[in-house]
């Protein structure tokens, strides 16, 4: 009975696991958002500032311009291992009061989080989820483009 018992959390436990998000170990930096477009739903143009100029990317650009929409045949594709659509959503809300509060905040990505190809350009970034992170030194949005 008690084996059984065991076996059961133990399963439950991996079970849990496997089909949880996880989002750590992304990088991010601070920035102030100046200037902030979106349909509300899933497309935005993000254009930021770096606070800290420093010679390496993303801060050695003058302005980080992120383009998006959500990507759901993509995540859906990954079996939902990436931002949910909620998540999405939620970031463009952060991201739109950091716009109008002129508060930096900080942005980042996860992963191969953003697409800088030849096409786009080093200061210019194409992203296909955003999720806000709340942490007690800063709340933050990630950028994702593939996941893992």
């Amino acid at each position: 009975m008690i084996m059984r018992a065991v076996f059961n959390a133990t399963a439950a436990g991996l079970v849990l696991l496997f089909f949880s998000t996880c989002y750590a170990g992304g990088e991010n930096w601070t920035f102030t958002v100046t200037a902030f477009t979106s349909d509300r739903s899933d497309k935005y143009v993000v254009e930021l500032s770096p606070v800290d100029k420093v010679s390496s990317f993303p801060n050695s650009c003058t302005t980080l311009t992120v383009a998006g929409e959500y990507a759901s045949l993509f995540w859906l594709l990954r079996f939902g291992d990436g931002p949910s659509r909620t998540e999405h959503k939620a970031a463009l809300a952060f991201l739109e009061d950091a716009f109008k509060s002129k508060v930096p905040m900080k942005f980042g990505w996860i992963g191969d989080g953003i697409d800088v190809t030849g096409r786009t350009g080093a200061c210019t970034a194409t992203s296909r989820g955003l999720v806000l992170e709340r942490a007690p030194d800063g709340d933050a949005v990630y950028s994702y483009f593939k996941w893992p």
